[in-house]
């Protein structure tokens, strides 16, 4: 059940101050019946804001009896407060200008008005000798007053302006009290305690000199509960309280109409946020910076469309109350009760009914849905303050709807955990980016694409370098296989060369005319091989044309992707996309070049093959005179007849040609050989090493490019730095800075899917790799990357792959089936691994290296006390879990208490500090019972509502309020309370603070 108030402390109108018709000093026409009419009349039609009145009246309590015997009639109005008002015996303002100062004293509804009378007012005596021969000795009533004026009146002068004022009024302005004897009444009697809160006149305080009585001044300030004024001016009551904030006074002064006529009733300028109750009132004392505000209208920077101020739930099948409704506050509302009370269950039906769920199985709807009398068909829907509302139906909500931020319970732990880094980094890029003004963020709507405009420039140049490094694997690739290739082709050549030895031996002796006819034979095959050499040359550089011309299309392609980028960025910058943007490729002049040279190797091609002797031998590099043919055809020909034309046996003549034949091709395998070993040495050792030197020097420059860009985006984080640094000394320990990031993880899994782990090598184990990969770059990335670390970190890793157990290993031998050392090095020299990400510093250590409760305040941060920006309800479950109480106590509490006034907060929570000294407007407790029906019970209200007192009832039979139940709940109950509040009194430091 809830109470009178479940939604909780609201802004309310208050006015303290309304003198009725019955006061001795008053302006309203009378204390007559008609009179009194016209004043209930004007309670009664009240604006509906105005909840609570102070009935006060100078020294009696006739008039608020009077009122609240027709308190029936002003049903508009949810409690009358009765309110003595006194003159005290100090004086205030100047010599010439003498006032008096003005207390009041306003007290519970449960104190009878028969104790006011007797046990305070009738025990107010005071002594004035008016004449020498007389004393006047009473306490005050109308009759004793009226008897002190006339007294007085009788020995003023002649025309004395005394002598035209009543008795009653005469005597009333000359009686004052002593405030101690006050308090000495309303301290000592046990009716009393607890159960009422004075006020000073601020008026007459303020006048009264520092240099009369400064101690008395002070005094009188702060030891009432607050002060009162009627003046209409919200800035200058402002003033006021922090000129008292700054003297070390009690700067809690609160407005009232000080009404004396009817046109005055209920003007005031008082908002107070608490249950029109006495308590209330009274929690207002506890939290004067939250709950009090004068001025028009009380402070509201919600948005209606982002607050939630209902939850109706049908149809659940008894786990709720039958059409289960439950207003909830617009600020701070906290969820309670003793474990599997069903507190998340509350918390998660709010989120669900907004659109959001909770994904994990142990989930309070999943688990009912799950139940044989499972909660599936039940529909819950969220009253918005806009109007509008949004109905969900449990078991089909899919997509979460966006209108609330929902951390169910775990979600802070699970947020900080490493794994879920993700989304704890998109929280710091997005306070990020609502820091930074209008004009800084390129029109862009996220972090990450304001990121992708700003350093657009940096992402160009890291594809390049990426696109070199690919292209400098691949030529490396070929380039290492063939080097690797060097010992074989040294064993190939050396069995070659004795080859040709035993073959030249071998060779068959034939009949000395034969003989001579096969040396010419010989001679004109060498000829013949020249020719086709000469051929093969010009083919080979047909190929290269054909190579240059496919390179100027590429070139071509990437000049159109060019300019169709750079005419995109003109236009966004309005430019026009002129010549001096544009890349001159004469492609047809190009393609005219190379296909003259085309044409030109293909027609010397046909002239050797077909062509005279004079230009045949001038392309092959022989004289006119030593071709023995006109040209390669012609050639052949020869070669053939003189085959035939040889005398000797055909079968030795055919041994002869065969294997002279071989000798010469083995000849020029020999030379080719030669050559290729010369060109490893010469030429591809060479370029091995400046390609590596080439790869490493692309590698080291994308950091360069990382660390200009790293520097660009800590430039995005001067304004919100800038903040930090002005708040409060908590956010001053909170840096954010850009950090060069490795994706270990990533580079590891994919090292790990081209390794065949069950090959010989370093890492066969599964989390070898991944150790070595940390050992060799998260050290180098704590220091600093240069070309020096970033060499010997390689070199390591290289090392690791090329050397097992003090033995050589190859590479490719460790690799998957069919991948090659251009895979490996693809993998190892990817830059791509390495990023700049937004990240923060807490107390100087970096976000990856606090623990799971720094995280989790750092988080909260976020949320509460950084990211104005989102303004939705935010729905969080238990942040407490990872936070030690020092932690919420110091780090959270203000933030709470700041950023409830911008946004709804939906809390549930273990921790009393959470509650109670985050000053939440709405504490809901929960009740859970598996056997009764409805299983789920809420009471909802406010801190200050508290068990009634009644009459004549003992105050252990009073029904708990919320304020008790909070402390049983929370706090193991008052016995709990009170032995835990005796042990802090230990220390001597806790009993002084």
């Amino acid at each position: 059940m809830s109470g009178q108030f479940p939604r909780g402390s609201e802004w309310r109108k208050w006015d303290l101050h309304i003198h009725t018709p019955q006061s001795i000093v008053q302006q309203y026409g009378g204390d007559t019946p008609e009179i009194w009419n016209q004043f209930v009349a004007k309670i009664s039609s009240l604006p509906s804001e105005v909840k609570v009145l102070g009935i006060c009246d100078y020294l009696f309590i006739d008039g608020y009896e009077k009122l609240k015997a027709r308190k029936s009639e002003f049903p508009n109005i949810a409690l009358l407060i009765p309110n003595i008002e006194f003159r005290l015996d100090t004086f205030a303002g100047t010599t010439n200008s003498k006032r008096r100062h003005n207390f009041h004293v306003l007290f519970d509804t449960s104190v009878s008005i028969p104790d006011i009378r007797e046990q305070l007012l009738n025990c107010l005596s005071k002594g004035y000798h008016i004449t020498d021969k007389s004393e006047w000795q009473q306490t005050p009533t109308v009759r004793s007053l009226s008897d002190l004026g006339r007294q007085i009146k009788q020995q003023a002068p002649e025309g004395n302006p005394v002598r035209n004022k009543t008795d009653l009024q005469v005597g009333f302005d000359n009686i004052t009290y002593s405030r101690e004897d006050i308090m000495k009444c309303l301290e000592g009697k046990s009716c009393f305690r607890g159960k009422y809160v004075t006020a000073i006149g601020f008026s007459e305080w303020d006048q009264a000199r520092w240099d009369q009585s400064a101690a008395e001044k002070r005094d009188l300030i702060n030891r009432s509960h607050f002060a009162m004024t009627c003046v209409n001016d919200p800035a200058k009551i402002a003033e006021h309280r922090i000129d008292l904030k700054n003297n070390n006074l009690n700067p809690l002064i609160l407005h009232g109409s000080d009404a004396h006529r009817l046109e005055d009733v209920g003007t005031t300028l008082q908002w107070i946020k608490a249950d029109p109750t006495f308590a209330g009132l009274k929690q207002v004392m506890n939290e004067p910076e939250e709950r009090v505000f004068i001025g028009d209208a009380p402070p509201n920077f919600k948005a209606d469309h982002k607050v939630i101020q209902r939850i109706i739930i049908r149809d659940s099948k008894n786990w709720f109350p039958n059409n289960f409704e439950l207003p909830l506050n617009r600020d701070l509302v906290t969820i309670i009760g003793g474990r599997g009370s069903g507190k998340s269950a509350l918390a998660e039906a709010i989120a669900y009914g907004a659109g959001s769920s909770d994904p994990h199985s142990d989930a309070f709807l999943r688990k009912a849905d799950r139940h044989q009398e499972s909660i599936s068909g039940a529909t819950i829907t969220t009253d918005w303050a806009d109007g509008t509302t949004t109905t969900f139906e449990v078991g089909k909500l899919k997509d979460d709807a966006g209108l609330v931020r929902y951390l169910p319970q775990g979600a802070v732990e699970e947020l900080c955990a490493p794994e879920h880094s993700g989304e704890l980094q998109r929280q710091i890029e997005n306070v990020i980016f609502q820091a930074l003004d209008e004009t800084e963020r390129l029109g862009a709507s996220n972090f990450k694409e304001l990121q992708s405009k700003a350093l657009r420039q940096f992402t160009n140049e890291k594809r390049q370098l990426s696109k070199k490094i690919s292209e400098a694997n691949a030529r490396l690739s070929g380039i290492i296989w063939t080097i690797e290739g060097k010992g074989k082709k040294q064993e190939d050549l050396k069995q070659r060369q004795e080859e040709l030895k035993r073959l030249r031996k071998s060779l068959p002796k034939l009949p000395e005319e034969d003989q001579k006819a096969q040396d010419e034979l010989a001679t004109l095959e060498e000829q013949k091989r020249r020719l086709e050499e000469a051929i093969a040359t010009r083919q080979g550089t047909i190929n290269v044309v054909d190579e240059v011309q496919a390179q100027v299309e590429s070139f071509g392609h990437s000049i159109t992707e060019f300019e169709e980028e750079i005419g995109k960025l003109l236009s966004a910058a309005e430019i026009p996309l002129s010549d001096e943007f544009k890349v001159n490729l004469n492609r047809t002049g190009i393609a005219k070049i190379l296909n003259e040279r085309a044409t030109a190797l293909k027609g010397e091609i046909d002239t050797i093959r077909s062509g005279e002797k004079e230009p045949v031998g001038i392309l092959c590099g022989i004289s006119t005179e030593a071709m023995f043919a006109n040209n390669l055809k012609e050639l052949g020909d020869t070669i053939n007849r003189k085959s035939k034309e040889t005398r000797a046996y055909e079968t030795q003549k055919l041994k002869y040609q065969q294997q002279k034949k071989v000798i010469q091709e083995t000849e020029t395998a020999v030379k080719a050989i030669k050559l290729e070993l010369e060109n490893i040495d010469s030429v591809l050792l060479p370029e091995q090493k400046h390609l590596e030197e080439e790869r490493l020097k692309h590698y080291c420059d994308y950091f360069e490019i990382l660390q200009r860009e790293k520097t660009k985006i800590e430039a995005l984080y001067t304004p919100l730095q800038a903040s930090l640094l002005a708040g409060s000394e908590t956010k001053k320990r909170l840096v954010f800075e850009a950090k060069i990031h490795y994706r270990i993880k990533e580079h590891c899994d994919v090292g790990l899917n081209i390794l065949d782990r069950t090959r010989r090598g370093n890492f066969r184990e599964l989390r070898a790799l991944g150790k070595a990969l940390d050992t060799a770059w998260e050290e180098c990335m704590k220091l600093s990357i240069n070309e020096a670390s970033t060499k010997a970190r390689l070199a390591s890793l290289e090392g690791q792959f090329r050397e097992c157990e003090g033995q050589p290993i190859d590479v490719v031998q460790q690799l998957k089936e069919g991948l090659t050392i251009q895979h490996y090095y693809n993998w190892l020299y990817d830059p791509e691994y390495f990023e700049v990400v937004s990240s923060l510093k807490f107390d100087g250590v970096d976000l990856y290296l606090l623990s799971p409760g720094q995280k989790g305040i750092i988080l909260m941060m976020l949320y509460l006390a950084i990211d104005k920006d989102d303004c939705r309800p935010l729905i969080i479950d238990q942040p407490e879990e990872n936070l030690d109480n020092l932690s919420v106590y110091s780090d959270l509490m203000q933030y709470f208490r700041e950023r409830k006034v911008y946004r709804q907060i939906i809390m549930v929570t273990h921790n009393p500090n959470l509650v109670v000294n985050t000053d939440a407007e709405q504490v809901i407790i929960a009740n859970y019972h598996g056997e009764r029906q409805p299983r789920l019970q809420y009471t909802s209200g406010s801190l200050e509502n508290q068990a009634e007192k009644l009459p004549n009832v003992p105050v252990e039979d009073l029904e708990d309020g919320i304020l008790e139940q909070v402390c049983d709940i929370l706090e193991g109950g008052k016995t709990a309370f009170g032995n835990r509040n005796r042990k802090y009194q230990l220390s001597e430091k806790v009993r002084i603070a």
